[in-house]
């Protein structure tokens, strides 16, 4: 019987190790001192010949069966089975039944409200294409109505470049707290910034938002939370940190970002995370989801603030919230693979603005 709960104690890596370097050490001549790892193959071509051929019965967390024949390779399933789970989490690969799962054919009798308000704060005076990108992105992922508190500097951009976004002053608390208060979902944090001004809008967000809303934190805003080691609100969190604000706000060196070790801070942080990454991973309360999707043509500015408008965009107006993060996410990724076919890079305002097609031909049937 699989102890996970012993794997949960000690951590799924080093309980795989010991495991296999008891088993090992058992079978072959391998020394306290070795890495079993380190000579896999011929480990496992010497352990698989000495090992007795019987049957032998793995039970995951779930109870299901799984049938092998000698105790090497039970072990190897063992293994192969634990690297799944993490503390009883299931790694999952996402496909595209996400998008139908998650996009809705509209309702004939529907309008704006139906598809959820979203505000997006950020964007200060130097990093006012961050939050434009946000806030095109949210706009063309059918959220109803977008509002975008940034600095003045940025009015006149937006206005011209997304005539369907509101404006407002990210300076003004009283229209800040208004705004915020009447959102579907917030996002926060693209292009924000990390002075004074920049912590003061957070700290303003952070105190309206309420239990029922949608909090996507992003950007700026996770650094300002790890350096200022700011209390989080009482909200439904979602946080989309590439690995290096990832270790700013769990402490966890990139090297170190491991299942098993971020699955631990995700807890802690009562949210779902979308850890950002060549192929990114998405944290939930009772599973891990890998995204196959994604190219190295994606890799340029702008990228990140695109998905976060996105999520915005996506959680607004499609009621499961879990769901909605990963079709975005799913979305954002395989619309860049279709581009990149013929691409050598792929821009962010590229994927936005596909984005009406794509979820139209992958809507729910």
């Amino acid at each position: 019987m699989l102890n996970v709960s012993e794997m949960a104690q000690f951590g799924t890596e080093l309980w795989c190790r010991h495991q296999l370097a008891t088993v090992l050490g058992s079978v072959t001549d391998v020394r306290d001192d070795e890495d079993p790892f380190e000579s896999c193959t011929a480990e496992i071509e010497l352990a698989s010949s000495r090992a007795t051929t019987r049957p032998a019965e793995l039970r995951n967390a779930t109870d299901y069966p799984l049938k092998v024949e000698s105790p090497f390779s039970f072990l190897v399933r063992a293994i192969l089975k634990v690297a799944t789970l993490n503390g009883g989490q299931n790694m999952q690969t996402l496909s595209e039944q996400i998008l139908r799962n998650t996009i809705r054919i509209r309702p004939e009798n529907s309008h704006k409200g139906t598809y959820g308000r979203v505000c997006l704060v950020g964007g200060n005076a130097q990093y006012g294409g961050a939050i434009m990108m946000a806030t095109e992105a949210a706009v063309y992922s059918g959220a109803g109505l977008n509002t975008t508190l940034t600095d003045p500097a940025n009015f006149v951009s937006l206005h011209s470049r997304l005539p369907e976004a509101m404006v407002a002053d990210f300076h003004d608390e009283h229209q800040l707290e208004s705004l915020v208060a009447a959102a579907t979902t917030v996002v926060v944090g693209p292009g924000l910034g990390t002075d004074a001004d920049s912590l003061a809008v957070l700290e303003t967000v952070f105190k309206t938002v309420s239990p029922n809303q949608i909090l996507v934190i992003d950007g700026s805003a996770i650094t300002l939370v790890a350096d200022k080691s700011l209390s989080l609100p009482n909200a439904r969190l979602v946080f989309t940190p590439h690995e290096m604000e990832w270790q700013r706000l769990s402490g966890i060196t990139i090297t170190d970002q491991t299942d098993a070790h971020n699955a631990q801070v995700r807890e802690q942080l009562n949210g779902i995370v979308v850890l950002k990454s060549h192929h990114t991973r998405i944290y939930t309360a009772d599973d891990v989801y890998l995204n196959p999707t994604g190219t190295p043509a994606q890799a340029t500015g702008g990228m990140g603030d695109t998905l976060a408008g996105m999520v915005g965009g996506f959680t607004a107006q499609f009621a499961d919230l879990e769901n909605a993060v990963l079709a975005a996410v799913y979305a954002h990724s395989a619309i860049a693979d279709e581009l990149a076919a013929t691409q050598y890079v792929v821009l962010p305002t590229q994927i936005m603005h596909e984005l009406p097609r794509f979820m139209h031909d992958h809507q729910a049937q």
